[in-house]
């Protein structure tokens, strides 16, 4: 198995954790090095070689190295994170921590288990242009700005750039596109887990939107997944038969449950693992879950990554329920010029 795989999976509840047979060589442990990195699983090939797995001193040393650093990038955004909740309550809006930070305090059972490289945080829809505002007062520098109608009905979000040179990106859905649009905005927010950071409570999503989250973030992140978020599936895959139900029935509502099953499939594919109990019979059921036309249809926008976008723009009309949000989408989308454009053309089509 890929050394890369084996990191990624060390620790699962129902793995048997075999790993490396013998110190790899020197070129290969670099490849190793750069791959843990890049899908942010330090913590992981760290706790990995300290349960006994072989390796060479310098090796030992060059883990620890790199972990080192993923962990002082994480307490500045942990430090910076603490900050953004004092403006957040100041301001009386509701929030929630997202992702990385979360997850590191949540889900596993070491923080240091879990890198991660940004703030993400949820607010309420209809609070998003103050969250903007606030963050532009404190020196934030968006990326981009496609309009505020777009912004505050039907965007996932913005991100944004600290004068630390520390990114926050606020959202409003979970991603981008017909499946970001397609989610209840008040289901997401309706529940509350909290974990206390250094002597601050902050909240988080609940257990089963943040298992939701991580299928969202698996599935949809186009051909290049990092294996720290399918971790996150694995590690968040409800054991029980009610956790699973109240997962699902949530999917459903928000139209994901073919999202659900590919992130859950693939977690078995790429961490090799198959797992016991009802956890392995929710793999089998995502695994033999087909796709329904629409959700081919969608899912096929976001396998494209980038050069899907256009795609998924287009597409995200469909999740919307009625035509009169789909004429404001379409207007916040092409801006009012070009849209005053193509009315004027159907006008005259429809009188000759």
């Amino acid at each position: 198995m890929d050394p890369t795989t084996l990191v990624a999976r060390w620790g699962l509840v129902d793995n048997d954790d075999a790993g490396l047979s013998a110190p790899l060589e020197d070129r290969a442990w670099q490849r190793l090095l750069a791959n843990v990195r890049r899908h942010r699983i330090e913590g992981l090939l760290v706790a990995a070689l300290a349960a006994g797995w072989p390796c060479t001193e310098a090796q030992r040393r060059s883990a620890a190295e790199t972990h080192r650093r993923a962990m002082s990038t994480a307490l500045l955004l942990e430090r910076t994170a603490l900050e953004m909740a004092d403006h957040l309550d100041e301001a009386g809006l509701r929030w929630r921590v997202l992702k990385g930070v979360a997850s590191a305090h949540l889900d596993y059972d070491d923080p240091a288990l879990r890198s991660f490289g940004d703030i993400d945080l949820l607010v309420a829809g209809s609070d998003i242009e103050r969250v903007y505002a606030l963050l532009e007062g404190i020196g934030g520098r968006r990326h981009h700005h496609p309009g505020a109608v777009f912004d505050r009905r039907f965007g996932k979000g913005a991100a944004f750039t600290l004068p630390s040179a520390i990114e926050v990106d606020v959202h409003r859905t979970l991603c981008l596109g017909p499946y970001g649009l397609a989610i209840d905005l008040d289901d997401l927010l309706s529940g509350v887990s909290r974990f206390t950071l250094a002597t601050r409570e902050l909240p988080a999503l609940d257990p089963s939107w943040r298992f939701l989250h991580a299928c969202y973030h698996t599935s949809l992140s186009g051909p290049h997944r990092r294996l720290s978020a399918v971790r996150d599936v694995a590690q968040l895959l409800p054991a029980t038969p009610d956790d699973a139900h109240h997962a699902i029935s949530i999917a459903e509502r928000s139209g994901g449950v073919a999202v659900v099953a590919r992130a859950v499939a693939c977690a078995g594919e790429l961490l090799s693992w198959q797992p016991e109990g009802f956890r392995g019979e929710l793999l089998r059921w995502a695994t033999a879950l087909r796709p329904t036309a629409r959700d081919r249809r969608w899912l096929a926008g976001y396998d494209r990554g980038a050069s899907g976008s256009r795609t998924r723009t287009l597409l995200a009309a469909e999740a919307l329920p009625t035509v009169r949000e789909r004429v404001l989408y379409a207007f916040s989308v092409l801006g009012p010029s070009t849209f005053d454009k193509l009315r004027r053309t159907g006008e005259r089509m429809g009188r000759s």
